[in-house]
Formats: structure tokens, C-alpha cells, sequence
């Protein structure tokens, strides 16, 4: 699943978290950017890429709610 949850004139940003086969039970979560006045405008730079079980999915879930209530 991908989803831009930043966009402006210049640049967007999206998330994806995907499934992985190996290890099993874990996904993928990324953050990549787009910036218009790149070479390629549509090729996404990923900034953070990180591999987590559904638990550590879950908390960090939990730290955007938490950190929203603030």
C-alpha cells in the first residue's frame, strides 16, 4: 500500500508499507520524495526504508497517534 501524504508545487512525499516474504511476519515501511525540478520529476529518492515485524509496525503507528494527541 502507497499513499502521498505531502504534496506541494515543488514536491511530494509518499509512504508505502509492504509485506515481505523473507523473514516471515515482516514488512517493509518507506518514506520516498519526488521534486519537481529534478532531472526526472517522477522518480521517487527514498529517504527511509526500514524492515519491522507487525510489532514494530504497530508502535510506530502508535508514536504518530501519540505524538498527534500532544
Amino acid at each position: 500500500m502507497k499513499s502521498t501524504f505531502v504534496t506541494s508545487q515543488d514536491f511530494a512525499y509518499l509512504a508505502e508499507v509492504r509485506k515481505l516474504d523473507t523473514p516471515v511476519g515482516s514488512y517493509c515501511f518507506s518514506i520516498a520524495s519526488q521534486w519537481q525540478g529534478a532531472k526526472n520529476p517522477d522518480a521517487e529518492q527514498t529517504t527511509v526504508q526500514i524492515t519491522l515485524d507487525r510489532h514494530g509496525l504497530a508502535a510506530l503507528r502508535d508514536l504518530i497517534d501519540l505524538g498527534m494527541r500532544s
